[in-house]
Formats: structure tokens, sequence, C-alpha cells
């Protein structure tokens, strides 16, 4: 699987949805926010993506902690998935 790489004006939020999981958003420079996917509650996932932080920067995060990989490695995945739906704009 290739991984891909976007712009850098594209962050990512969680925000808590009330039933011990995490939405994820992808939020862009206008202000706009995209729906990406929902996982269980993690505090350390959740310390790292409640404040806007780039999607590149998630996706080169190299950490110990089960959960936080686990992200990582769900984010990668999907990452085709939302270029094209989204129409993300990919560095070169």
């Amino acid at each position: 699987m290739k991984k891909i790489s976007i712009k850098n004006n594209i962050f990512m939020i969680a925000k808590k949805n009330g039933q011990r999981k995490l939405d994820y958003y992808l939020k862009m420079r206008d202000g706009r926010e995209y729906y990406m996917f929902t996982r269980d509650h993690s505090a350390s996932c959740y310390e790292i993506c409640k404040s806007a932080i780039p999607v590149n920067k998630v996706l080169q995060i190299r950490n110990r902690n089960t959960a936080i990989m686990g992200l990582v490695k769900y984010l990668n995945f999907m990452m085709p998935y939302f270029v094209e739906y989204y129409g993300l704009k990919k560095c070169s």
C-alpha cells in the first residue's frame, strides 16, 4: 500500500461524542470540517488530536502506544479514500 501525503494546510481534530468514542474530522484552512471516522476513546489519541494537528504529522508519528499506532495505521489505510472522496490535494 502506497502512503499518501497531502498539503500541510489540512488538519485533523478529535471530538468526544459522549459514548466513549472519538469522532475524527478533517479541518480545512477555511474552517470547513469533514467527518472521517469514529474510533474507541483513547486518552492519548484525544490529547494528540483535540486541537488541530496537521494530518501529515499524525501520519509520521511513531510511538509505543498501541492506540496511537492503531490510529496511524487506520489513517494510512483510509487516506486514499479521503483524497478521492473529498478532493484533497496531494503533495508531489
